[in-house]
């Protein structure tokens, strides 16, 4: 759970950056935290 845990922080990490450079970064980002918050359940 613990390896599960840190890959998926290190994903929305990586999702983060890679969004910031484009626009509606806000969005994708709702929507990736909204699919890691399902995923985790």
């Amino acid at each position: 759970m613990a390896h599960l845990s840190s890959l998926l922080s290190m994903a929305l990490v990586l999702a983060s950056f890679f969004l910031s450079s484009r626009k509606k970064s806000l969005k994708s980002l709702r929507r990736v935290s909204l699919t890691s918050l399902q995923i985790l359940r």
